[in-house]
């Protein structure tokens, strides 16, 4: 928490006071670059006026755009992005102006379209996107890495909006300038492990391995092991998806072993195993990994995204064994774990799963009931997809059943 406050009775010009508060919170970074949110919050109305008043007055202008694009780091943790995203129109009008530094001004461009990319803002980030760009095409910035920053975001955008050929056009570019080398280490590895994403997407599998290895290899050399599991997973990914399980296992082993120290990559690497012991066949094995999930889970203060998943293949894998009395629990609690986190799809599919799970039971009524219900919440979110064409196939199959 900052210890300026303004001093109304005073009558403190705003551009000085400005100053000032810049000044303190441009020495609270240069401590540390672990400045939270929590310490921030107080502060953010305060945050919001002397950056506006900074920017329409041309009060160290350089040093109040570097402490936005701190903000924009940390608006996802504090929820505020829009409070920075209402300032962008005083940015961009000091855009065509010396007094910003054109790195910054890049660099500003890119966090806006990253923090309008984070709330669905497609449209306005790719045009911060495109205007960042623009700056190093036309020369106005000769910093080698703003142009590759402005590639490595292009690239991440195109890849999230399934626009994968133009995503592997600026991968590729990034990749192959000639400084490329001399680019942070963190940066690298992100670039490398975007473009093994974009082969996979694109069916190029065999070219992903190469990219996702420079990464991890980066990673390790870093001694960032959170981030080297993350790309360990990815090559895991790419050998099950060409059926080489062998490949995998080996990866996700060795992969495990680095995890035991984090609980949260730990649960995704055992919901990994679980899905290759079930590939080959070896179903308890299968339900002790994704079991390990579950406890490993419970002793964390919030609830992974992933335990819905565990849950829910915890539910398949006991259906099939025609265990359906736990098969149907699993489903519940799967179901309750999406319903926390708002993920209505995947709530209608786990209530489609207990419904397979009753109809396999021979319980058909209670699987035409929640067949309907899975049907109805799923219409919640109108969704015309492959879920709803299963739901629809399974009441239909379930009611043919009961006739019989």
């Amino acid at each position: 928490m900052s210890d300026l406050k303004i001093n109304r009775r005073n009558k403190i010009p705003q551009s000085v006071f400005a100053k000032n508060f810049l000044n303190h919170w441009a020495a609270e970074f240069s401590k540390t670059d672990r400045v939270t949110a929590a310490e921030l919050e107080s502060d953010l109305d305060l945050f919001s006026t002397m950056l506006e008043a900074s920017f329409q007055t041309d009060t160290s202008l350089n040093q109040a755009a570097e402490l936005l694009l701190k903000l924009f780091s940390l608006s996802h943790k504090t929820h505020q992005t829009d409070r920075w995203l209402n300032l962008v129109p005083l940015v961009l009008s000091k855009a065509n102006s010396d007094k910003i530094d054109v790195s910054l001004k890049v660099r500003l461009l890119n966090r806006m379209g990253q923090t309008c990319l984070l709330q669905n803002q497609t449209d306005q980030a790719y045009s911060f996107y495109k205007q960042a760009l623009t700056f190093c095409d036309e020369g106005h910035c000769q910093d080698a890495f703003c142009q590759a920053d402005c590639y490595l975001h292009l690239a991440e955008f195109c890849h999230k909006t399934q626009a994968h050929e133009t995503a592997l056009d600026y991968s590729s570019a990034l990749l192959n300038l000639p400084s490329f080398r001399s680019f942070p280490a963190s940066f690298r590895a992100t670039a490398q492990n975007l473009n093994g994403l974009i082969l996979v997407a694109l069916d190029q599998i065999s070219e992903a391995f190469k990219p996702f290895q420079s990464a991890a290899d980066i990673w390790q050399t870093e001694g960032d092991e959170v981030e080297q599991i993350r790309s360990l997973l990815n090559i895991g990914f790419t050998w099950l998806k060409i059926g080489r399980n062998d490949m995998a296992r080996q990866t996700f082993e060795q992969t495990l072993q680095l995890a035991e120290k984090y609980p949260n990559k730990k649960i995704v690497v055992l919901n990994n195993m679980g899905i290759l012991n079930f590939n080959d066949d070896k179903l308890q094995q299968a339900i002790r990994n994704w079991q390990e999930g579950v406890r490993t889970a419970a002793a964390l203060p919030t609830a992974p995204r992933v335990l819905g998943e565990i849950l829910h293949n915890l539910g398949f894998v006991h259906q099939r064994l025609r265990l359906f009395e736990p098969a149907a629990t699993y489903f519940d609690r799967a179901s309750l774990a999406w319903r926390k986190q708002n993920n209505t799809f995947e709530v209608a599919r786990a209530i489609g799963g207990k419904a397979e799970t009753f109809s396999d039971w021979g319980k058909y009524q209670e699987s035409i009931a929640l067949f309907d219900k899975a049907i109805t919440v799923l219409g919640e979110i109108a969704a015309d997809n492959w879920l709803l064409l299963e739901l629809h196939a399974g009441r239909k199959a379930a009611h043919e059943k009961l006739k019989q």
